[in-house]
């Protein structure tokens, strides 16, 4: 999807950070699509970070290359190569970005009802 999205964005003119914006977008709706048709009830983009910034390396390697002389299929295949290395490096060894502000939440019934730390389920 990024690369599909990267390659229009950039035959239709537009300026390298309107291609890499709506590089990312394609790619991250792409990634929930297709967990929702897997049938995740989450999908990893909500608590796997690394999507994006591989989205967003695509792109960039897209523009990059494209702008280095590279032609026809070239760029292509060179971001999609990438993106596809990054995301099974990633599986493979477990790689999530950091969580900023990431404290431990408490929870009364599964974790869709947080608690608050001050009440628990028998506080008035």
């Amino acid at each position: 999807m990024t690369v599909i999205a990267t390659r229009s964005t950039v035959h239709a003119g537009a300026s390298a950070p309107a291609v890499l914006i709506l590089a990312v977008l394609s790619g991250t709706a792409g990634e929930i699509v297709r967990d929702l048709l897997c049938g995740r009830r989450l999908p990893q983009l909500l608590h796997e970070e690394i999507y994006t910034l591989t989205s967003l390396t695509g792109a960039t390697a897209y523009l990059v290359s494209g702008r280095a002389g590279f032609t026809g299929t070239a760029p292509t295949a060179l971001s999609a190569a990438l993106v596809f290395a990054l995301r099974m490096t990633a599986v493979r060894l477990d790689l999530h970005l950091p969580r900023l502000g990431h404290r431990q939440t408490v929870y009364r019934d599964g974790p869709r009802c947080p608690v608050p730390p001050n009440q628990g389920p028998h506080t008035p």
